[in-house]
């Protein structure tokens, strides 16, 4: 018996780039401005370059398209692995602070997110 190998058929990706983000909120549980967010490998403690690659970060004509309290905490632009990666990710403002896990995956077009919440809360 001869087993042969199926070709895979190519697949079509999109041309959009792939964004997560979290939406802080503040102790009172309104969404949160000027939050200070720092993103790295669970793993490894290697610091992700969100705003490298989104105007939206940086640009404060950009960011009025951003709803308020959203941050971005990862997009097609960084590595990540096939298995997934874990990520880690820390916010604070004016003392108030919080941490978010989350794991996120290399997939055949975009980047996926397993795991990790939409949405945290600032406290102390």
């Amino acid at each position: 018996m001869l087993i042969v190998g199926c070709e895979e058929a190519p697949r079509a990706c999109t041309d959009e780039f792939v964004t997560y983000s979290v939406t802080v909120l503040s102790p009172n549980g309104q969404p949160a401005d000027s939050v200070v967010i720092d993103v790295r490998n669970a793993n490894t403690g290697k610091e992700y370059d969100v705003c490298e690659a989104l105007s939206q970060c940086n640009d404060p004509e950009e960011r009025r398209y951003v709803e308020k309290g959203e941050y971005f905490i990862f997009h097609d632009g960084l590595e990540a692995s096939p298995l997934g990666s874990d990520v880690a990710v820390t916010g604070s403002k004016d003392g108030p602070t919080f941490r978010a896990d989350y794991v996120f995956r290399e997939g055949e077009c975009h980047v996926q997110k397993e795991m990790g919440s939409e949405q945290v809360m600032l406290s102390e």
